[in-house]
């Protein structure tokens, strides 16, 4: 094991009021086949049963160190102050009602080791019950390309599977409540490039007390916020409002329950966007793998009774302009059946 004053990863753990599932998070941390780690916990002024829990684990592992706020500061500053504290030449997060498989820690430093061109790395992670019952993974691109592309609608990462080089220097923004790792990854990755292990290396845990689902709003106006920031810097002529780019946020992620007019157009600065970020990105066979994953999304929400009236609006060659070999049979039918009648 490497001087402890300089251990290779530091894993962030903040908890505030958090005794029901922090036990089995510092276990599985505890238990992690990488041995050589330090585990920074900042107890964010917590008033349950964290700090006697804190204190016991203290007693039997050496390598946990505590740091206590003298009130509640929230979440992004608690981190802040972690950071600040850090010792490892990589930070690893973990939420402390999540959990850390066994390998998490050296299949996550393995694979910066060998990459070193890549300097934020999140991996899949497995959806929990509040019990702890394991249900099924959740979703992640794993490409530098793809997940760039993702970002500018949605965090790609899992807050509690990121792994991160400490030598990049960015923090939490503490004027954001929440979401701040997705405003720290869009920054992180004008400095670095980013992958994810498509491997779940964590357990997610899911309950009505997680800030995802208790601060839902304030989540989606910062999400919001990033889209429209990420829009004009891909296109500077042009900006949303947060009414279009929640719409471009669902047409990218979600389905949209119908296709009216502001779907149409936000379609087309779908697609205008996409070509901006192929001429920033331009990349091979990554970057067509997201141009055929957008194209098949948007033909597969478009119905052959759409066609002619995409077709006249002058919506419809950028769409089939955008993998033309990927246009369905079905969408061009009715074209051709138009074509036939004017002969």
């Amino acid at each position: 094991m490497t001087d402890q004053a300089q251990p290779p990863v530091t894993l962030l753990l903040a908890v505030f009021n958090g005794a029901d599932f922090l036990d089995a998070a510092l276990r599985s941390v505890a238990g992690q086949t990488f041995g050589d780690f330090e585990l920074l916990v900042v107890d964010d002024g917590s008033s349950d049963a964290t700090p006697h829990l804190l204190r016991q684990w203290q007693r039997r592992e050496p390598r946990l160190r505590c740091l206590t706020n003298p009130r509640n500061l929230g979440l992004t500053r608690s981190l802040n102050r972690g950071l600040a504290e850090a010792r490892g030449r990589y930070l690893a997060r973990l939420d402390a009602d999540d959990i850390a498989f066994p390998e998490r820690l050296q299949k996550q430093v393995a694979f910066l080791e060998a990459h070193p061109e890549v300097g934020l790395l999140g991996s899949n992670c497995l959806l929990l019950s509040t019990e702890g019952t394991p249900g099924k993974p959740g979703e992640v691109v794993s490409g530098d390309l793809a997940i760039r592309w993702e970002m500018l609608f949605q965090n790609p990462f899992f807050h509690s599977a990121v792994m991160w080089r400490r030598s990049l220097g960015l923090t939490y923004d503490e004027s954001l409540p929440r979401a701040q790792d997705y405003d720290l990854w869009v920054r992180l990755l004008s400095r670095t490039r980013g992958a994810n292990l498509t491997e779940p290396l964590v357990g997610c845990r899911r309950h009505d007390k997680r800030i995802s689902v208790s601060h839902r709003d304030q989540q989606e106006e910062v999400a919001l916020g990033l889209v429209q920031r990420q829009y004009r810097n891909l296109l500077p002529g042009e900006s949303l409002s947060p009414q279009e780019a929640s719409q471009l946020r669902s047409l990218a992620c979600f389905v949209p329950r119908r296709l009216g007019e502001a779907e149409w157009a936000a379609m087309a600065r779908l697609i205008r966007l996409f070509h901006a970020f192929a001429a920033r990105y331009a990349g091979g066979a990554e970057l067509s793998q997201v141009r055929r994953r957008l194209a098949r999304r948007l033909l597969g929400m478009v119905s052959p009774g759409d066609i002619v009236a995409l077709w006249r609006s002058g919506r419809l060659g950028p769409l089939l302009n955008l993998a033309p070999e990927m246009i369905p049979q079905r969408l061009l039918d009715p074209l051709r059946r138009r074509a036939a009648r004017h002969r």
